[in-house]
C-alpha cells in the first residue's frame, strides 16, 4: 500500500505525516506537489495541516482549486480513502468532499481541549486495529 501526501505552499505537517506512515507504520509514501495530477499507484491520500497558500482567503479555499485536488476528487468518487487533518480537513470541506461548512466558534477565541473519539468502522485503513 502506498499513500500520497499532498504538499501545498504553506503546508507544514507533510514531513510529520511521512514520518508517522513510514517510520511508525512501515507504509511507503509519495509526496504530491499541489500542481501534480498523477495519483497512479496510490492506495490512499493524506492532506496534512499547515497554512495552504497562507490561508489568505478562507482556510483551504485556494488549495481546494489546485490541480492535485481535481485528481483527489476523482480518487474520492472511486471510493478510495482520503484523510484530511487540520488544514487538510478545511481543504476537503472547501473542495466539496465533505458536507457542511466551517464556521467561526461562538466567542471567536482559540479553543484547545481534548476530544475523545471512538472508531466506529474498524475495517477502514485508518482505523484497522484500533481497540476503541
Amino acid at each position: 500500500m502506498t499513500i500520497g501526501i499532498v504538499v501545498f505552499p504553506g503546508s507544514n505537517c507533510d514531513r510529520d505525516v511521512r514520518w508517522a506512515l513510514e517510520g511508525c507504520l512501515d507504509l511507503p509514501t509519495r509526496f504530491l506537489w499541489h500542481e501534480e495530477r498523477d495519483l497512479t499507484g496510490l492506495d490512499a491520500v493524506v492532506i496534512p495541516g499547515g497554512f495552504s497558500y497562507g490561508d489568505y482567503l478562507r482556510c483551504g479555499a485556494m488549495a481546494s482549486r489546485s490541480p492535485v485536488m481535481e485528481e483527489v476528487r476523482k480518487f474520492a468518487k472511486e471510493g478510495r480513502p482520503i484523510c484530511g487533518m487540520c488544514n487538510g480537513f478545511q481543504i476537503l470541506c472547501e473542495a466539496g468532499l465533505l458536507p457542511g461548512a466551517l464556521l467561526q466558534n461562538g466567542d471567536q477565541k482559540f479553543l484547545c481541549r481534548d476530544v475523545h473519539l471512538q472508531a466506529v468502522n474498524k475495517t477502514s485503513i485508518w482505523t484497522k486495529g484500533v481497540e476503541k
